[in-house]
């Protein structure tokens, strides 16, 4: 989203915490079963990707971003490489390849962009007889419709364990985010800006941050010395000049 990002507020926020429930159900699995396989969805903006990086980054695992485009020869040579291994020119090769790296590092694998998968039978087909054979874990992320095209899996869908749904942001959540980047500034917040920002964004976390980051360059360009709905009036008119350009 923004360098605002790099401050570590993730955890506080309600999509994340059950994000965080649904993957510690998927990985108490364990190693063993067919039922390894997460989905995360929900609509553009709500932090998923930013999420599954933060947390693939702390747990010292993979992310692999789907293109439109793949086969699933192209999938599978996608996720050796993320992976530093060599990519064999066979689709079979590559695939034996990687179910012995998953088998021998197992692990928890983030797919993004998942909605691209979820529209091909063999795209489908193919993660899930992958996961089928090896000791890792699958964790889909991907836009609200998802979920409706990987039921047309039925064998794939079974395997489906955890479901996460991101959703708008609360107020409370704007709160808080607000309050780790601010509080020791002697910056005040009123609660009304915040309601003021949680509607002028429509809840949306990636607004949220645009704003935040206008709200830090008035600060230190002295224009505003604490988060009112004055400050947030500023904030959103260069937003939204922004919006226009």
């Amino acid at each position: 989203m923004n360098e605002l990002l790099a401050i570590n507020f993730l955890e506080t926020l309600s999509n994340v915490q059950r994000f965080n429930e649904a993957l510690g159900s998927l990985e108490m699995q364990g190693e063993t079963g067919e039922n390894r396989i997460g989905l995360i969805y929900g609509d553009f903006g709500l932090g998923k990707s930013e999420t599954v990086r933060w947390r693939a980054a702390k747990d010292g695992n993979k992310i692999v971003r789907a293109d439109l485009l793949w086969t699933p020869r192209d999938m599978l040579g996608a996720i050796l490489n993320r992976f530093g291994e060599h990519v064999p020119h066979r689709t079979m090769e590559r695939k034996d390849r990687l179910v012995e790296y998953l088998t021998r590092n197992p692990q928890t694998l983030y797919l993004d962009e998942a909605t691209q998968i979820a529209r091909s039978e063999k795209m489908v087909t193919t993660l899930r007889n992958l996961i089928d054979q090896t000791s890792s874990r699958l964790m889909l992320v991907g836009e609200p419709e998802t979920d409706q095209q990987l039921r047309r899996y039925g064998a794939f869908y079974s395997r489906l364990i955890v479901k996460c749904k991101f959703e708008l942001l609360t107020v409370i959540d704007f709160e808080l985010v607000a309050h780790k980047i601010f509080d020791g500034q002697g910056f005040d917040i009123d609660p009304d800006a915040i309601r003021m920002a949680h509607n002028a964004t429509q809840a949306n976390l990636r607004e949220w941050m645009v704003l935040l980051s206008h709200l830090t360059n008035l600060k230190r360009a002295g224009k505003i010395n604490k988060l009112n709905p004055d400050a947030i009036r500023k904030a959103d008119a260069i937003r939204s000049k922004e919006k226009r350009k």
